[in-house]
């Protein structure tokens, strides 16, 4: 690869990261583009590293070469996602969904709507330098988390 394609990219991650950072930084302190605040969703658990991941993505696919147009980009990506997903260790969508409810009331709550601020209600302050992922043993435990721990331990590795 050419160094100024890999400089480029490279800088064009750093700066995509740090402006996601104040995305939500603007957004927690009341910035919004919208008639209503998008406070809730503000330093929610998985906006940052996903982005992390947006970002990553994006970058593997133009160090490719893989995108030299928009719909190139948009045919690659299913494919470098899916790459990523099992690197990461996605689970099923049937276990994902079960997820979602084992941590309903503990970092978020599927009772309330937007503007209500506690929507979200763990938030993710970590900026970095490096980021990781919430994982369902970061969450506090409930009986119904540690009743499902199984299901989760032998789908994640007890990761």
């Amino acid at each position: 690869m050419a160094l100024p394609l890999q400089v480029t990219t490279s800088l064009a991650e750093w700066l995509s990261v740090q402006a996601s950072i104040w995305h939500e930084i603007t957004t927690w302190y009341g910035w919004s583009s919208t008639r209503f605040s998008k406070r809730p969703s503000g330093f929610s658990p998985e906006d940052l590293y996903s982005n992390l991941v947006g970002v990553k993505i994006t970058g593997a696919i133009v160090r490719r070469h893989a995108a030299p147009s928009e719909l190139a980009y948009n045919r690659a990506v299913p494919a470098v996602l899916k790459d990523a997903l099992g690197k990461l260790g996605a689970l099923p969508q049937d276990a994902t969904r079960r997820a979602f409810e084992y941590v309903d009331g503990i970092w978020w709550d599927s009772t309330k709507r937007i503007p209500d601020n506690q929507l979200v209600r763990r938030r993710y302050f970590n900026i970095g330098p490096t980021l990781y992922p919430w994982t369902l043993s970061d969450a506090q435990p409930s009986a119904t988390l540690v009743a499902a721990r199984k299901e989760f331990d032998e789908a994640c590795g007890a990761d």
